[in-house]
């Protein structure tokens, strides 16, 4: 019979709060410079005790802790609503959450019974789904034990358009997985109607 822990180790404990506190730190280095983080309303007090800090060489997470209140989607909402303007254009979404532009915009399943949330996604953020993705690819012995069911497409398509109108990125809105699933197989929006006509021959 199995029980399940209800404390760790000291030593995997700590191990786990070293771990947990180098990917926080990670994810603040990498965005500090983002638009949400320079002018978001939640973060003034993070900003003020962070302005004298080289923050890619100190440690901030005990400012981070103790500063940056608790957020809910709706945080975000008037944020990643600037994707779905049309037309979306760069000058409006480059830099927004994350440096550059996301891998995809994904869309929650409502299951709350409100409207679909989306979230800007990137590739590098999803690396378990990714694994899962891998393993679920690589081991043949889920065969003929599990089913299962995937969508490939996307609910919605978002051209970023340049100032002079040209597209210059096509980001699929779509669930996570299908995403995750797409991007492994390397299938680009772009290379669809391809894939689909030779299927239908």
């Amino acid at each position: 019979m199995l029980y399940p822990l209800i404390s760790l180790p000291p030593q995997l404990s700590a191990s786990l709060k070293e771990e947990t506190d180098c990917h926080l730190q990670k994810i603040i280095r990498a965005n500090i410079t983002s638009r949400y983080a320079c002018s978001s309303s939640h973060l003034v007090d993070f900003r003020l005790a962070i302005a004298d800090k080289d923050v890619k060489e100190d440690s901030t997470l005990s400012d981070f802790r103790r500063l940056v209140p608790l957020t809910d989607y709706e945080a975000y909402r008037p944020w990643l609503a600037k994707f779905m303007e049309r037309p979306c254009k760069l000058s409006e979404v480059e830099n927004l959450l994350a440096p550059g532009l996301p891998s995809y915009l994904g869309v929650s399943s409502s299951t709350s019974g409100s409207a679909p949330k989306h979230l800007a996604r990137d590739f590098g953020s999803s690396s378990g789904f990714a694994l899962t993705a891998k393993l679920a690819k690589r081991e043949g012995s889920l065969a003929g034990t599990t089913a299962g069911i995937l969508s490939l497409c996307y609910r919605d398509v978002v051209d970023i358009t340049s100032n002079y109108g040209e597209v210059v990125k096509r980001i699929p809105v779509c669930i996570g997985s299908t995403a995750i699933w797409r991007n492994s197989a390397g299938w680009s929006i772009e290379t669809d109607n391809t894939r689909m006509a030779s299927m239908s021959e």
